[in-house]
């Protein structure tokens, strides 16, 4: 029942490793889907001459997830904005065609507008992508005589936008999963592992059920969230399954528990394990579960832990019930288009220089030393970057890593596959695979999922030359350097040009932690207090992770070692604190106190100092 601790460097690969191979419900499916969209829209870039193919096929991954709602709507809002700038980029270009220095500051004020969007409004995910395209626009105007053909670069820099959006709007409709069976899908996978458990204690299957609860039901509440805004399913339909993902998570928590257990007869763990896998085979026939039954249970056995049968029995019969799983949260903050923090935190602003710093500064070295097949580290910096350095970082390491294996299979395609090859047929299925393998990557999470991204674009890089197959070494490797190249301008921007720390991040979550834990502690015990408590998890899963992405930061920035075992040992007392709520609720408030000093502690310490405290354990144990 352990949360976790700040995973060590030497445990960090292995579980990524699972990450990139396990199969997972729907992942082959966005595969196929994500490999498709690739195809065909290399195919019409192809057929009709369109310049850099490659970051056409690359933004498809940027447009799509794993339901339709959010697929559709992300590539229509791809087409719409790069409408309205493209039309401004017009308007703009036969000012600066003729004048070097105005173009650059053009290519500068628009990166500097919309990262500065990317950092401070809900733009986040599509407006680097954009700020890309017209910054590589307008550097290819620079490149061409003449306002006609600077009319035509533009034009192509619309299609590398309009081309992927048509066609992920085309094949989502057609056979994009809805978001509503993703989230029964999801909820069904749950009950299914936890019965499996109950039924035989597996370390493989408890390691997975500990993974899920990591990530909790966000998944399934953004599908029912987006499901909600296109009306996909009755308004009856939606709450009960809102209600059925809280409890799916708090049945994953409790099967755990009573697993690791002594005491609960076989028999019940065989009875309710049925229970789980009908309820599961509800959800995938469409429809959610209701009037459920408990399991029987005799309460005069011996060593039985009762109150966990009578939790998880309760949990069953008001397993898609609304039980106000809300009315003792915090009111959530209203969120607009942009932050709350806009226009006041300096850190937006910030970003979107050192982002558009970085790549004019790669701009301004391949143009100066007219190596133009490294235009690819520009397109880099767009990728890359994120809010802190230490993120930048890690994400930074995982590109580095996709783009090396891609390279390396991108060039052993050219040297063995491709002098083979005769007609686009085979190209095809070269951008099919790629796409396949990147799309199946990035569907394994955050945590591993920017390696596919970069794995697909660097072989797309090397294999993507022009209307037809084509094998210049030459070509792949400066396309290649060129990332590597955007990573290392990117690194020592983020590390040397107003650094920002990760851990003021961390302090404030894990305060908010510990609070929780204080709120959930002063809750009556009920299926609520049970459906909250299995949401703490991955609050914890977060911090975690965040501990470990705060080692990659420059040793001038990093915490000092104290600092990192002050956020161990709230982990670790949060740990005891909901071991403690869960088997015994009644005594809960012998662990408040401890709980608020510490969080009082974090707000109040500066980072770094260890809290001495004796620890919510002890009243655990």
């Amino acid at each position: 029942m352990a949360m976790p601790a700040a995973e060590p460097a030497r445990g960090r690969f292995l579980p990524r490793l699972r990450d990139i191979v396990s199969p997972r419900p729907g992942r082959a499916a966005f595969a196929v889907r994500i490999a498709l969209i690739c195809t065909l829209t290399v195919l019409v870039a192809e057929i009709n001459g369109i310049p850099e193919i490659a970051l056409a096929a690359y933004i498809v991954f940027f447009m799509n997830t794993v339901d339709r709602t959010r697929s559709v709507l992300a590539a229509t809002l791809f087409l719409l904005l790069t409408n309205v700038l493209i039309g401004t980029l017009i308007l703009v270009a036969g000012q600066v065609l003729d004048w070097p220095p105005l173009r650059l500051l053009a290519m500068a004020g628009f990166s500097v507008a919309l990262l500065f969007l990317a950092s401070a409004s809900r733009l986040k995910p599509l407006a680097p992508i954009i700020a890309m395209i017209l910054v590589y626009a307008l550097d290819a105007i620079g490149r061409l005589p003449g306002a006609e053909l600077a009319t035509r670069a533009l034009l192509y820099a619309w299609l590398l936008i309009a081309l992927p959006s048509a066609v992920t709007l085309v094949v989502n409709l057609l056979i994009g999963p809805a978001p509503v069976p993703l989230a029964r899908q999801g909820m069904a996978t749950a009950l299914r592992d936890t019965a499996k458990l109950l039924r035989q204690s597996n370390p493989d299957t408890r390691a997975r059920l500990q993974a899920q609860r990591g990530q909790g039901s966000a998944a399934v509440l953004a599908l029912l969230h987006v499901a909600g805004l296109g009306k996909e399913a009755p308004v009856g339909t939606l709450v009960a399954l809102r209600a059925a993902a809280g409890t799916t998570e708090a049945l994953l928590m409790l099967g755990l528990a009573i697993d690791a257990s002594e005491g609960v007869p076989d028999a019940w763990k065989h009875g309710a394990a049925e229970r789980l896998d009908g309820m599961a085979a509800i959800l995938a026939a469409g429809s959610h579960p209701v009037d459920i039954t408990a399991v029987a249970f005799d309460t005069q056995c011996a060593n039985m832990p009762v109150a966990l049968l009578q939790d998880f029995n309760a949990l069953l019969v008001q397993f898609a019930t609304d039980a106000s799983d809300g009315a003792n949260a915090p009111p959530a903050a209203s969120s607009g288009f942009l932050a709350a923090d806009a226009w006041t935190n300096p850190a937006h602003v910030r970003h979107a220089l050192k982002v558009t710093a970085a790549a004019m500064l790669c701009y301004l070295f391949y143009s100066a030393t007219e190596w133009q097949g490294i235009h690819t580290s520009l397109i880099t910096c767009y990728m890359v970057a994120l809010g802190s350095t230490a993120e930048t970082t890690e994400k930074l390491l995982l590109r580095i890593t996709g783009a090396v294996a891609g390279a390396i299979v991108g060039l052993a395609l050219i040297v063995w596959v491709l002098p083979g090859q005769d007609d686009i047929g085979g190209l095809l299925a070269l951008v099919a695979g790629a796409a396949f393998i990147g799309g199946w990557i990035v569907a394994s999470g955050p945590r591993v999922g920017y390696i596919g991204f970069q794995f697909s674009f660097a072989v797309f890089l090397c294999v993507i030359q022009g209307a037809a197959p084509a094998f210049d070494l030459a070509v792949a490797r400066d396309r290649i350097v060129g990332i590597l190249i955007g990573n290392a301008v990117v690194y020592l921007m983020f590390a040397h040009v107003w650094p920002v720390s990760i851990a003021g991040t961390i302090d404030s979550a894990s305060a908010a932690l510990l609070r929780q834990l204080v709120r959930l502690a002063r809750m009556p015990a009920d299926i609520t207090l049970l459906k909250a408590l299995a949401a703490v998890r991955a609050q914890a899963q977060a911090i975690a992770h965040q501990l470990e992405v705060a080692g990659l930061e420059p040793r001038r920035l990093r915490k000092p070692a104290a600092w990192f075992t002050q956020h161990q040992q709230v982990l670790r007392e949060a740990a005891a604190a909901e071991q403690h709520l869960l088997l015994e609720p009644a005594a809960a408030e012998a662990c408040v106190q401890q709980l608020q000093q510490l969080a009082d502690a974090l707000d109040h310490s500066p980072s770094g100092d260890a809290i001495d405290t004796p620890g919510a354990a002890r009243h655990a144990n």
